[in-house]
């Protein structure tokens, strides 16, 4: 447990306490259920309101900020041996790039056979091999969408798959 979730379970804890002192100090003036009430309101708001509040807010909050700062070096060091032909030599890696909400693969196609339907046709295969590797499934469940970004050299077109989730 971290210090912060300590911090927060504490607050929920003294809230919920302060709610039933004073909920049962209005209906009854017996001290052992006025405290009685008050640990229990103390327990109710711990167990009911910790998971929301902390861990669905704050902790992917602060999650999300630890895993940006470790991208952050990851792809200096990434980018400086990129480009790259991938081994199928289908497409080629061009660069990473990190903003506080995405982290973007940017890709072209070398392969002049492979269309943007053939690219939309294999999302789930793509999806499904990104969320295979715990890495990608930790950026992702702390809130960093990725997006494979696919231009075409020899057309105009793009195509941008954008991934927010693994089952």
């Amino acid at each position: 447990m971290d210090y912060m979730s300590i911090i927060v379970s504490a607050i929920l804890g003294a809230i919920g306490a302060g709610l039933g002192h004073i909920m049962m100090s209005k209906i009854t003036t017996n001290k052992n259920l006025i405290t009685g009430s008050s640990v229990v309101m103390a327990i109710f708001f711990y167990q009911i309101l910790k998971p929301i509040v902390y861990d669905k807010y704050m902790q992917t909050s602060m999650n999300k900020k630890y895993v940006l700062k470790q991208l952050k070096k990851e792809l200096v060091e990434v980018n400086k041996k990129l480009p790259r032909v991938l081994k199928n030599k289908s497409a080629r890696i061009e660069a990473l790039v990190l903003n506080d909400r995405y982290l973007t693969y940017k890709y072209t196609i070398l392969d002049k056979r492979i269309k943007i339907s053939d690219i939309k046709e294999r999302e789930p295969i793509i999806k499904a091999g990104l969320c295979k590797y715990e890495k990608s499934r930790s950026k992702i469940n702390s809130g960093i969408e990725i997006i494979y970004e696919y231009s075409m050299p020899y057309s105009s077109n793009k195509v941008e798959l954008h991934f927010t989730s693994c089952p």
